[in-house]
């Protein structure tokens, strides 16, 4: 079983005083979820100071190993923020 999970994540960063420290943390969630083998881009409003919308994909063998990455994401994101919208959907390519 082979499984392609995809995640939008939209995170409000009250914190934020400027697009440096948006980028910032951009920077920081990017490289860290990519270390993970899960590749994520910025896809919709760049430009709002506080809003930060990342979209995620990854591969896993099972359901476990699956649910393990999406711990870990959560991870990274709670640890900037506690105001987290996710969006997901899971494909089994079997």
């Amino acid at each position: 079983m082979a499984l392609v999970h995809m995640i939008k994540a939209d995170l409000y960063l009250p914190q934020v005083q400027n697009l440096k420290e948006k980028r910032a943390i951009r920077l920081s969630l990017t490289h860290r979820l990519k270390t993970m083998n899960i590749s994520v881009i910025e896809v919709e409003d760049a430009d709002i100071l506080q809003r930060l919308i990342l979209l995620l994909c990854y591969c896993a063998l099972n359901g476990g190993i699956a649910a393990g990455k999406r711990e870990g994401i959560l991870e990274l994101f709670y640890a900037e923020t506690d105001h987290l919208v996710l969006e997901e959907e899971t494909m089994d390519l079997s």
